[in-house]
């Protein structure tokens, strides 16, 4: 009886481990998730402004919104 007591203790914490683990995970997915919705809100607000010129027809490159690497 003893021995099935610590086994399932074992399992239990183990369980619990995992549990924590990937709690931390959805935390930093959240973070991450948060810091694309705040990029694409400025993205489509310089767009926006960009837009506001009505002189010109603007032309939007994708090198001009991704970082260069190198």
């Amino acid at each position: 009886m003893a021995q099935d007591a610590q086994y399932h203790l074992k399992s239990l914490v183990s369980l619990y481990d995992k549990a924590r683990d990937t709690k931390i995970t959805l935390d930093d997915q959240d973070a991450m998730n948060h810091g694309i919705h705040v990029a694409l809100g400025e993205l489509v607000s310089y767009i926006e402004d960009a837009c506001m010129d009505t002189l010109v027809a603007p032309v939007f490159k994708l090198a001009n919104f991704c970082p260069t690497t190198g």
